[in-house]
């Protein structure tokens, strides 16, 4: 009976317990819009609600659990005082004949015995609550079958054309009516779709139903004739890329991010991702170029910078189905401009759905689906489609200032706007470094030659990998810090271009490297002071928090003291015994 209650009340102890873990992760991600709404008292309120019902559920449990054992006790010196006093008058009264003393402490030790191992089980009954309880939740969700799973004989996608196909499909979520209703077109190998209607058309749904996060309902979609359920979801997931409307990043570094579809991608090729995404002005900004880090959900970066980063991410992943939810939707018009045209080049044999209430977005496409409350309304180019002068037509002449008059000069406008965007890309140029030769000028500037012929006149270097591989990579920028070339390996370059890079690439990263630490102490909770001796002579510094000293690769840090100032420690095991003694000290390493 103990156990039943005592499991029922830690049931309550932990289903409270994660409603007091939800409201933390509730309100921490939106801390923005909690200060905004100046709301901070009423999430503290909430918070303490939920903490005292968690409180007073552990309290409850304990007080169960420490009744128990002092009834117990009870019960024992009860039985154990019974037997004495039993068996104490039979050895008085019957002289010994009956029970001698002998008989009845030998009764006494075994009880004992026996007693022993029934309060150590019971003692341990408490605990095998707490733990199957746990138990319990954790094979909740170990046990629970995934809603999208493959079937026994699923299809593994080689090299798929990239036809879509769908067949009178519907879709409902659970039992409310129909998102989608009848929804019958093709989109061809190669072909670019965009995807437009008003708010709650259905149009992130359909993508849904493309990655196969949802089944339909009725109906078929097919890639290559073969229906998505008859395909192994790795496999199919492998072959589609998705810019989400709401960029994601995880926290780690921007190279981590962009890699992730790609984990055994090349550095080139994450900067030619980059550069097709027009995001490599944020590496340049960024003193720790690929390698900075993005903060929890990419807080560290705006809007717009993570959006491109989450193209650059696709873009890597090269896949050969590519899905566009609203990829412009968080950037201005000059870089909308700049991703329009980065995704031209890369929509090229590759078929592409595009969703974007911005119609200008969907210039390139070579058809547009008009959906409405989940059917599809029109189908066409957008020259057919403005010549029907329907849905599409109305939309396309609110946004566009320059479609004030119907037919022909709104089909003039939108060609002459595609022939504006279609000017050639600037693709940054990749230097041998065999034939390449660099000289100093002006200092921090570079001329850049190879095969005796000079290429640039003035250039100013900086890496793309500053931690993880300062000789990777090298970018050389103009005044403007717009990237003109790159070099793969700086250090197969002859030895005069190799010494005028360094010396250039020396001001802008002089980081200071510790050969000795001296002291390392607590200010605060958070703070603490280093005294240590660098290759420039001696220092004294406070580090605010744990996360300024990161370690890079095994056994190498990077301190950044409460100035912005960096230390390099290259490899702390090569330090000084007395410093090693003080980074683990203070749980450094």
């Amino acid at each position: 009976a103990f156990g039943k209650k005592i499991h029922r009340i830690y049931h309550r102890v932990w289903r409270i317990g994660s409603q007091v873990e939800a409201v933390i992760a509730d309100a921490l991600p939106g801390i923005r819009v909690v200060k905004a709404f100046d709301k901070d008292r009423y999430e503290v309120r909430r918070f303490a609600s939920k903490q005292h019902d968690a409180f007073r559920a552990s309290m409850q449990a304990s007080l169960l659990s420490n009744t128990f054992w002092p009834a117990l006790g009870l019960l024992t010196m009860a039985s154990t005082l019974t037997i004495w006093g039993y068996g104490g008058t039979l050895v008085l009264t019957s002289h010994g004949q009956a029970l001698t003393v002998g008989a009845l402490i030998a009764f006494l030790t075994y009880a004992g015995r026996f007693y022993e191992p029934v309060n150590q089980l019971a003692q341990m009954n408490d605990q095998l609550q707490v733990a199957s309880t746990s138990a319990e939740r954790v094979f909740e969700i170990l046990d629970a079958r995934p809603d999208i799973a493959d079937r026994e004989d699923a299809v593994t996608l080689k090299d798929p054309r990239g036809e879509i196909e769908f067949d009178g499909i519907y879709f409902a979520y659970g039992d409310n009516d129909p998102v989608l209703k009848d929804l019958t077109f093709t989109i061809h190998p190669g072909e670019m779709v965009g995807v437009v209607g008003p708010s709650g058309s259905g149009k992130t749904t359909l993508i849904n139903l493309i990655c196969r996060f949802y089944e339909v309902t009725q109906g078929a979609i097919k890639l290559d004739g073969v229906d998505l359920r008859d395909v192994a979801v790795h496999s199919l997931r492998q072959n589609v890329g998705v810019v989400l409307q709401e960029p994601y990043l995880f926290q780690g570094t921007i190279a981590e991010n962009i890699a992730y579809g790609r984990p055994d991608a090349s550095r080139e090729e994450m900067l030619r991702a980059t550069e097709a995404a027009y995001a490599l002005d944020i590496i340049l900004k960024e003193p720790d170029g690929f390698d900075t880090l993005v903060g929890e959900r990419g807080i560290r970066l705006s809007g717009g910078q993570k959006q491109r980063l989450s193209i650059a991410r696709a873009i890597l992943k090269n896949p050969k189905v590519l899905i566009l939810d609203e990829a412009t939707s968080a950037v201005d018009s000059e870089t909308e401009d700049r991703i329009r045209r980065a995704i031209e080049s890369l929509v090229e044999n590759r078929t592409t759905i595009a969703i974007a209430h911005r119609l200008s977005t969907l210039r390139h496409a070579s058809r547009i689906a008009v959906l409405s409350k989940g059917e599809l309304l029109e189908l066409g180019t957008i020259e057919e489609l403005l010549e029907l002068d329907g849905l599409f037509a109305r939309h396309w002449t609110k946004q566009m200032t320059t479609a004030s008059k119907p037919g022909g000069e709104r089909t003039a406008s939108v060609r002459g706007d595609k022939a504006a965007a279609d000017a050639p890309l600037e693709k940054i140029a990749r230097l041998t470094p065999q034939h390449t030769a660099l000289r100093t000028k002006d200092g921090t500037w570079l001329s850049v030659a190879e095969r005796d012929q000079v290429l640039f006149e003035k250039l100013k270097p900086a890496r793309a990998y500053p931690l993880t591989a300062p000789s990777e990579l090298i970018l050389f920028c103009d005044h403007e810090d717009n990237p003109k070339a790159f070099l793969p390996e700086a250090r197969a370059l002859d030895h005069e271009s190799y010494e005028a890079l360094d010396r250039c690439l020396f001001w802008r990263y002089f980081v200071p490297t510790i050969l000795e630490i001296q002291d390392l102490a607590k200010e605060t909770d958070s703070t603490t002071r280093w005294e240590v001796v660098t290759n420039r002579g001696p220092h004294s510094f406070l580090v605010k928090a744990r996360h300024d000293v990161r370690s890079i690769i095994p056994r190498r840090l990077l301190l950044t003291d409460s100035q912005g100032n960096r230390y390099d420690v290259p490899d702390y095991g090569e330090l000084p015994v007395p410093s090693q003694a003080l980074l683990e000290r203070m749980q450094v390493v």
